[in-house]
């Protein structure tokens, strides 16, 4: 546990100080954005650029249109929030202080490849360590202003003994200028937990850096 909280404090303040970065990078003037397409294309032609791109940030002058930019690269994330142990009729529901840690490569339709690891903080009902899950598995972020996205994991429950999990998540991605997201989300990790399956819901907050390529 001391050393999952020791690495999640070194991540939480490397990916700070590349958040200071993308807010300085995304301050550039719109110049750097030269030969990008404007936000203003009819739904028919919105709709067929999507696959392949997505909207973020303000460029440009007073009249605050919005330029399509190629998301694809490496990215990662930190998220903080809250865990549920859902009751059965072998225990009560107990919930603890949860944290996550995210990172992967976004491809230009919106797909990524995502690895996750999360410290639950809540514990099995016979006792034992904090659970701690983590997967690999895939996101998909819908190209709009405020970007919805679908993500699931396959992998590991771990608390002393180990047991096959897997994740479904729904969430929210605000972009802040071209490198930083603000995202909201709301997994379900299941596994066998004490020989039951068991429900861990995990509701986050957190952010994201991402590096585009291309430029």
């Amino acid at each position: 546990m001391n050393l999952s909280f020791r690495l999640l404090g070194t991540t939480l303040a490397t990916t700070t100080s590349l958040t200071l970065w993308a807010c300085r990078a995304s301050a550039e003037p719109s110049g750097a954005m030269d030969g990008v397409p404007e936000w203003g294309l009819p739904l028919p032609a919105m709709i067929a650029v999507l696959p392949d791109a997505r909207l973020v940030g303000g460029h440009g002058g007073g009249g605050g249109g919005r330029a399509l930019v190629q998301p694809s690269g490496l990215y990662i994330g930190l998220d903080a929030g809250g865990a549920l142990m859902l009751a059965d009729v072998s225990a009560p529901m107990t919930d603890a202080l949860a944290l996550g840690l995210h990172a992967g490569y976004r491809m230009p339709s919106g797909l990524s490849l995502d690895l996750r690891g999360d410290e639950l903080g809540v514990h099995a009902p016979s006792g034992g360590g904090p659970l701690v899950a983590g997967g690999v598995g895939m996101r998909y972020t819908v190209p709009l202003e405020v970007m919805p996205f679908v993500e699931a994991h396959v992998g590991a429950l771990e608390y002393g003994p180990v047991s096959l999990a897997g994740d479904a998540a729904l969430g929210l991605a605000v972009p802040i200028g071209e490198h930083l997201e603000i995202d909201v989300s709301a997994r379900d990790w299941i596994a066998e937990v004490d020989g039951a399956i068991r429900h861990v819901p995990m509701f986050a907050l957190g952010f994201e850096v991402g590096f585009d390529r291309g430029r």
